[in-house]
């Protein structure tokens, strides 16, 4: 990662969206499958296996998605670096660590694409990815060899990602009040800004993977009509991870509600004891209305403050995409959980 460091997101995006879909394209176009179906007879047996091209789901991933992934990720990574130089905290993470994370996350991706393939390896369904062999049988193809090596890197990445974003979940929670400054502007204090940037940055990244998934279940009920697919209980995790993602927001929520609390309780106090102390005497036989009056003035232009002061590190509008994207998961899942439970009633 400190590698990559050294070039911007975009760069890198680039370079994973063009060295993925070309090599997968030239792959396939040697192999015969990217742009028409490839028709066989094995065994007497006629066998179609239907061209990349007509592989969206893959198409678009390695086009567009995980590039976009990988960019937030990255622009995510940067933030936790200004992070740590605005706090004066580092986040310990020492180079055995990263050397481990990376092995554990390689292996964990790699391990994903195989079970993943395994399912389709031995059966009866061909892509550019999968060609039969001598008995008419699935087997990975060269195009398929490209397709695991590109997706299981980006899973590697998003795997070890997800753990150093955990790691700022809990380094923002040692954050505390005093660290952070107060914004009268319409835009947050320099400092909440800096501690929310990344967490903004993986909302938009975690937004991607819905996409993904909104992808294969598309190409699963539409593209190859497969009633019962199982993909819509990926938006259960999906859910879970967007929960986690969240605490830092509602942490620095919490700060700066407890710093509006002070400000406004502290002007109150001090209205008080300026104006009101000695404003009217023990048997209300004297009023000095000239203090009641600054009084009021003063508390008025306190909740005006108070309203100015803001409690949320980001604006609603800023997390748009990924808020529709929960809403969309928690209602396809209650639904599909209603399906379930009607259908057992029936029977």
């Amino acid at each position: 990662m400190n590698s990559l460091s050294r070039f911007s997101p975009i760069f890198i995006s680039l370079c994973y969206c063009l060295a993925s879909s070309l090599s997968v394209v030239c792959s396939s176009f040697f192999e015969g499958t990217l742009l028409v179906d490839n028709l066989k007879v094995v065994n007497g047996i006629n066998i179609t296996q239907h061209a990349y091209v007509n592989n969206y789901s893959t198409i678009i991933n390695f086009v567009l998605l995980n590039p976009l992934g990988i960019y937030f990720l990255l622009n995510a990574e940067n933030g936790y670096k200004q992070s740590s130089i605005y706090f004066q905290n580092e986040m310990a993470f020492s180079k055995y660590h990263k050397l481990g994370l990376t092995v554990l996350s390689s292996m964990i991706g790699s391990s994903l694409m195989y079970f993943y393939f395994d399912g389709f390896i031995g059966g009866n369904f061909f892509t550019a990815a999968f060609e039969p062999d001598g008995d008419g049988k699935a087997v990975v193809s060269i195009t398929g060899i490209f397709i695991f090596f590109w997706t299981a890197l980006y899973m590697s990445f998003l795997f070890y990602n997800c753990i150093r974003y955990g790691q700022y979940i809990l380094y923002i929670r040692e954050r505390n009040i005093q660290e952070f400054g107060i914004s009268l502007s319409t835009k947050v204090h320099r400092s909440i800004a800096i501690a929310i940037y990344p967490c903004v940055q993986v909302m938009y990244a975690i937004t991607t993977i819905f996409l993904v998934m909104i992808i294969f279940m598309f190409r699963d009920y539409i593209q190859f009509e497969i009633d019962e697919s199982r993909r819509v209980w990926l938006f259960a995790p999906y859910l879970l991870v967007g929960i986690c993602s969240a605490l830092p927001f509602f942490h620095l929520h919490k700060i700066m509600a407890a710093q509006k609390e002070v400000i406004v309780n502290k002007s109150a106090n001090e209205v008080e004891r300026r104006f009101l102390n000695n404003a009217v005497s023990t048997n209300w036989q004297s009023i000095k209305l000239d203090n009641i009056l600054k009084a009021a003035d003063s508390m008025d232009k306190t909740e005006k403050l108070s309203n100015i002061l803001k409690v949320w590190p980001v604006q609603l509008k800023t997390l748009t995409m990924p808020n529709i994207s929960f809403a969309i998961s928690l209602f396809t899942l209650m639904y599909k959980l209603l399906s379930v439970f009607t259908s057992t009633q029936t029977v």
